[in-house]
């Protein structure tokens, strides 16, 4: 069952499923929790809006910034619905 969240955090990317004709960008938010220790960072992996071969857009241009993403999360993976810059970069 999905659950509606909103998480902010640092938006990045791998390249997964390398040497293989789906080899593509994945995408993670890492969270910023004050509380949290560094062996603790959560980060959720955000289903992206294209082929598995392809870079999602919106995401792509947010790369390396800190994100607001509202979504759905379930399993860990987060459906996002909207994603925007938020506050100031590190």
């Amino acid at each position: 069952m999905a659950e509606p969240i909103e998480v902010n955090g640092y938006l990045f990317s791998i390249i997964d499923r390398i040497k293989s004709k789906s080899e593509g960008p994945e995408y993670f938010v890492q969270l910023f929790e004050e509380y949290e220790t560094f062996q603790k960072l959560k980060k959720y992996h955000i289903v992206k809006k294209a082929e598995l071969w392809k870079a999602d857009k919106k995401l792509q241009s947010l790369l390396g910034h800190k994100v607001l993403v509202s979504g759905n999360l379930a399993n860990d993976m987060l459906e996002y619905s909207s994603i925007k810059k938020a506050g100031n970069d590190y």
